[in-house]
């Protein structure tokens, strides 16, 4: 069983308000499939804060997605966060900084025609997101992660993939696509992890008291390797604790600690 999670109503509607809004704007300025993942980063973006003095701020040689009055930066990032190395070992020498990740927990799909013209009605995925797999991204910048002026911000969204029907390949059977925009449609969660407890709580309900990768890949329902990372980054976080091995397989008990604090998610 995965990790509850969940967000107050009246943010949950904020951000929904917002998603309609910039989805409408883009449509009417170029259309799908002209914007990227811009759609996804505009809206978080305007959902951290809706004033446009504290957006795109140059902090040489990089661009803060967000600086706040007081210095405090927010970094959005989607995927590829070994790109944020450089920007975080820069501002955190003198600036917080918040990493923003929001992560496609429910997709749906739309398929389009080469010209935009929907061949696929909107369908939910069949291959779902786990709560379990933001620790792929955040493995990137696991050094970073301990740094006290760091914090980390994970926004479970519900999202609608349109991908584009491309010609065949040579010599290949049937049509691929690409997912040529990612639009929010609606925020199921916003974590804010503070300290082992919190972090330890994107674990799988159910486990037992001392727990192997293969259990919690079993109880999350992902892949191995996803099970691996998350706990090799959650140990270094002080969420869990290896405490022996059966045969080559590591044995892991979350740490004391992570039952004394702090949110519930």
């Amino acid at each position: 069983m995965e990790a509850s999670i969940s967000v107050a109503p009246a943010e949950a509607e904020r951000f929904a308000r917002i998603c309609r809004g910039i989805v409408m704007h883009g449509r009417r300025e170029a259309g799908i499939g002209t914007l990227s993942e811009r759609t996804m980063h505009a809206a978080v973006k305007c959902f951290l804060s809706d004033d446009p003095a504290t957006q795109e701020v140059s902090f040489a040689p990089y661009v803060a997605d967000i600086m706040q009055t007081d210095g405090h930066i927010f970094e959005i990032q989607t995927q590829g966060f070994w790109r944020l190395k450089g920007k975080l070992d820069l501002f955190l020498r003198t600036n917080d900084v918040t990493v923003v990740y929001p992560y496609p927990l429910v997709r749906y799909t739309v398929t389009l025609s080469s010209d935009g013209q929907v061949l696929t009605e909107r369908r939910k995925s069949t291959r779902p997101g786990r709560v379990l797999a933001v620790f792929e991204e955040l493995y990137r910048i696991k050094p970073f992660l301990l740094h006290p002026r760091l914090k980390v911000r994970l926004l479970f969204m519900e999202v609608t993939d349109y991908r584009m029907q491309q010609a065949p390949a040579p010599r290949k059977r049937g049509r691929g696509s690409t997912r040529v925009e990612r639009m929010p449609a609606a925020l199921l969660g916003d974590i804010s992890p503070t300290c082992p407890a919190d972090w330890a709580a994107l674990l799988p309900g159910g486990l037992p008291h001392t727990f192997s990768s293969a259990e919690v890949a079993a109880a999350a329902r992902v892949r191995r390797p996803y099970a691996q990372t998350a706990l090799n980054v959650l140990a270094d976080l002080g969420a869990v604790t290896a405490v022996g091995k059966q045969g080559n397989t590591i044995l892991y008990q979350r740490t004391d600690s992570a039952g004394d604090c702090c949110q519930s998610i």
